[in-house]
């Protein structure tokens, strides 16, 4: 959540914080903001300490680290949503299609065996979503489940991907 949230004063960029995160998680495998306790995580959260560490983002383009830095800051710096969509980072992907990196799956993997902690900050930036914005993430992963069993099997989200 973003620092704003911490404090209850935010409007709608904290969800681009949010995304941005959300961005980092999956291109890293790893969240931004790390810390031995929850007061640890949100102090930095609340300093915006993060950074991308070389052995990690190094197959990272510099395009994609400057998205995430101008969606995971000061409030009053941060990007729009309308300006997200126009990043030279979005841009480049839509119309220049490269495959996501060869260890985007592995990154979702250990991202899944994060700690309860972890979990509950997902659980709750999940909560704040809208009825609609439920049955949209719902639809999504309905068209995934391709065989209908609830689940999304490895296969099925390599080709929803």
């Amino acid at each position: 959540m973003s620092p704003e949230v911490l404090v209850a004063e935010y409007d709608e960029k904290c969800d681009i914080w949010s995304a941005g995160v959300i961005l980092y998680i999956l291109l890293a495998g790893d969240p931004p903001f790390v810390g031995n306790s929850e007061m640890e995580i949100y102090k930095k959260i609340e300093s915006i300490d993060f950074s991308f560490p070389k052995e990690i983002w190094k197959n990272i383009s510099d395009d994609a680290k400057d998205l995430i830095s101008k969606m995971i800051c000061k409030s009053h710096n941060r990007l729009s949503a309308e300006d997200v969509l126009k990043h030279k980072w979005l841009e480049r992907r839509t119309t220049d299609y490269k495959p996501l990196p060869t260890n985007f799956i592995d990154n979702i993997r250990a991202y899944s065996k994060y700690n309860k902690i972890k979990k509950a900050v997902l659980t709750y930036i999940a909560s704040r979503l809208s009825e609609a914005e439920v049955k949209l993430h719902k639809n999504y992963f309905q068209r995934i489940d391709i065989n209908n069993d609830g689940l999304i099997t490895l296969d099925e989200f390599k080709q929803g991907i």
